[in-house]
């Protein structure tokens, strides 16, 4: 099976990786260490509400580390979030935390709820905190990924800030643990 069958993602964040790319001028390098469907699916991003192999994802985001960094990677992400998924599931979120409370600490414990509306399957989150401006954030895979691959979920992270109006967050780089499947991302805020 490859890597990332059983995860699926919305065709609305490849438009947001092409929108961003194209904006920071990194698309044809982008696209030079891309092939096949990964490559066609950033150069032709699919209908919006169409879902899709997260293999072609993690290839593209794969691809941004090497034309760029790890920074880059969580940077493009954060504006995705910022710019193009988070405005869409803006009106959703708003009554999730509404029901839940509109504070971080219920955003972080329903990763799980809230991820699922751009990507499903395969993919796990926890929250352990550890004041009430602080915790761990812990991600985890069904399946082995590339390190960069966690980079994507600072990013998301970070958009926090913007949704919570907040002046500061700290989103620190993931530590990938032994298994290749799970990172510890501490947050504060």
């Amino acid at each position: 099976m490859e890597p990332g069958a059983s995860r699926q993602v919305i065709g609305l964040v490849f438009h947001g990786f092409r929108e961003e790319l194209d904006r920071r001028g990194l698309t044809e390098e982008v696209l030079e260490r891309l092939q096949g469907d990964a490559r066609d699916a950033l150069a032709h991003p699919p209908p919006h509400s169409s879902w899709w192999p997260a293999g072609l994802h993690d290839r593209i985001i794969e691809a941004i580390g090497a034309a760029a960094n790890r920074k880059a990677v969580r940077d493009v992400l954060y504006m995705v979030s910022k710019k193009t998924t988070g405005p869409l599931a803006l009106p959703l979120l708003k009554t999730f935390l509404g029901l839940f409370g509109v504070n971080p600490v219920s955003l972080l414990k329903n990763l799980n709820r809230i991820t699922s509306l751009h990507m499903r399957g395969g993919l796990h989150f926890g929250y352990q905190p550890e004041t009430d401006r602080s915790g761990v954030v812990t991600v985890t895979y069904d399946e082995p990924v590339d390190p960069i691959q966690f980079a994507v979920w600072e990013g998301v992270l970070l958009f926090g800030k913007d949704l919570f109006g907040l002046d500061i967050i700290t989103v620190d780089t993931a530590v990938p643990l032994s298994d290749g499947r799970t990172a510890q991302i501490h947050v504060s805020w």
